[in-house]
C-alpha cells in the first residue's frame, strides 16, 4: 500500500472500532486520535521494511502517546 492509501483516516471495520476504543479508554476526542495514527502511519511509511505491521505499530504508538500525556498531566497537577 502507498503511504496516500495508509494515510487516509479509517472510514469503518476494525481500524475505526479500534481508534475509537483508544479514544474512549483516554477520554480524547476521536479525531484527535485519529490524527495521531494518520500522522503515525505517514512516518511508519516511510521507515519501515516489513509495511505489513505499519498500522499495528501505528496504533501501538498512539496508546503510548496518549498515556505518556496522561502521564505528564498527572504529575503536574499532582505538583500543583
Amino acid at each position: 500500500m502507498t503511504m496516500n492509501a495508509k494515510a487516509s483516516l479509517p472510514k469503518h471495520g476494525s481500524e475505526r472500532t479500534r481508534l475509537e476504543q483508544i479514544a474512549a479508554d483516554a477520554q480524547r476526542p476521536v479525531e484527535t486520535v485519529e490524527r495521531l495514527y494518520v500522522s503515525e502511519l505517514a512516518i511508519l511509511d516511510r521507515e519501515a521494511r516489513i509495511q505489513a505491521f505499519v498500522p499495528l505499530i501505528a496504533m501501538r504508538r498512539v496508546k503510548d502517546a496518549l498515556r505518556d500525556d496522561a502521564q505528564k498531566k498527572s504529575v503536574s497537577t499532582a505538583q500543583s
